[in-house]
């Protein structure tokens, strides 16, 4: 179900509890960790496949895995370039970590999604922003 029908719904529901009940299968019900572990099966692939694609340190990238570090924004990005992840799964994984979603009216947001469509490489990715002197994805700035 599309989000905006989802909060028509919502918005005609008597209550919330309700509405959880009727659309349980809607709501996102698991933790970063466990979304990894899915993204890891049914993309076929290895932590050490997905992190050396990230640019992020490998011990921090396996807790972030494990569930004991909470990673920022440019982190799950990183993630979603290492995972190959198109720009709508990109979301997706911005969602489950309760992080804002990309915006096209940001323009490094538009630089981010254009390279997650264009199916570009994280390095591809810091390419594009460095040139438009924006803050790339593995900066620590």
């Amino acid at each position: 179900m599309l989000t905006d029908d989802l909060m028509k719904t919502l918005s005609n529901s008597p209550n919330a509890k309700q509405f959880i009940q009727d659309n349980s299968a809607e709501l996102l019900n698991c933790t970063l960790s466990e979304y990894l572990e899915h993204l890891l099966n049914s993309n076929n692939m290895r932590k050490s496949d997905v992190i050396r694609l990230t640019n992020l340190d490998r011990t921090y990238a396996y807790q972030i895995f494990n569930g004991s570090k909470k990673p920022n924004r440019d982190k799950l990005l990183q993630l979603a370039f290492g995972f190959r992840l198109s720009a709508d799964e990109a979301q997706t994984l911005l969602k489950v970590a309760r992080e804002p979603l990309l915006y096209p009216r940001v323009e490094r947001d538009v630089f981010i999604l254009a390279a997650l469509y264009n199916k570009n490489t994280l390095f591809e990715c810091n390419q594009i922003l460095l040139e438009n002197n924006l803050k790339l994805l593995d900066s620590p700035k």
